[in-house]
């Protein structure tokens, strides 16, 4: 994980999630590199914001725990070594399923780095991948984002704000390949967060199901704090949302902050990020 180490500016508690979790890093840091000013530092903002209480969290229930007497001031840390004997069952389990996409990983929650990481073969299958080449492509870091540069930030951005909560639940487009060769989906991604006795996050499990965009439409309309596109501003319906993928795909940040409407998007975003987070 050198990337994440040596780039403070974005190495913030929350963010580190999202750098351990198999994406290809350098699709996640050309996004962050690009970001025009104002959403950079309107980002940066949220970032610090949910670091530090996340910090003071931890840092409280250290207090407590030592007031209490309890001998141990660093909280719970998973055994580092070869632990997939015990989610042998689980993963079994876990190939009968059919329907929905299921990944799990594991972290040492003092340092967030990713200790273990495990799927079922419908969760390869949102990449167009068998099971082994999904596993290697998580091990090594070279996981394509199944976004488009915007919707990822604007994925990123909702997650931010649920970052304490438990149990989310997000509805928004998933894609995999870019123009001609893309392939998207709308979905439902419910996210289950596990923290342990300090409040570090120690394993996320995430359950994907693809939906209709007549379903994905109705939660728009009766649940937007749901859909990170619509709360973004973005109020395509979900079919003209995958009809636009191939074009969708092609727009980077770069290109974004290089034309009028690319930047009123992008500021879009920061307005949000100020309007209802900060």
């Amino acid at each position: 994980m050198k990337m994440m180490e040596t780039n403070g500016r974005w190495a913030h508690t929350p963010l580190r999630q999202w750098w351990n979790f198999g994406y290809a890093l350098e699709d996640i840091e050309r996004i962050l590199r690009h970001l025009p000013p104002g959403l950079s530092s309107a980002m940066h903002r949220l970032l610090d914001a949910i670091h530090y209480l996340s910090e003071f969290s931890v840092y409280r229930l250290q207090l407590m725990s030592r007031l209490a007497g309890w001998q141990s001031s660093t909280g719970e840390r998973p055994v580092l070594g070869d632990t997939r004997g015990q989610f042998d069952d689980e993963e079994a389990e876990w190939e009968k399923e059919e329907i929905f996409a299921l990944i799990g990983l594991d972290f040492d929650p003092s340092t967030q780095k990713r200790v273990n990481v495990r799927a079922n073969s419908r969760a390869a299958l949102l990449w167009n991948l068998r099971k082994t080449e999904l596993l290697l492509r998580f091990a090594n870091f070279d996981l394509p984002l199944p976004y488009t540069e915007l919707d990822w930030l604007r994925v990123l951005i909702l997650d931010l704000q649920s970052y304490f909560q438990n149990v989310t639940t997000h509805y928004y487009r998933m894609m995999v390949g870019s123009g001609k060769d893309a392939r998207a989906m709308m979905v439902c991604v419910t996210k289950f967060k596990t923290f342990n006795s300090l409040g570090r996050i120690s394993q996320l499990k995430y359950c994907i199901r693809a939906v209709s965009p007549a379903l994905y439409d109705e939660v728009a309309r009766n649940s937007p704090q749901l859909c990170p596109l619509v709360m973004a501003g973005d109020l395509r319906s979900g079919q003209e949302l995958l009809k636009s993928a191939r074009a969708d795909s092609l727009q980077t940040i770069e290109s974004l902050v290089c034309s009028r409407k690319g930047r009123i998007m992008l500021n879009r975003l920061a307005e949000h990020i100020e309007a209802q987070v900060l």
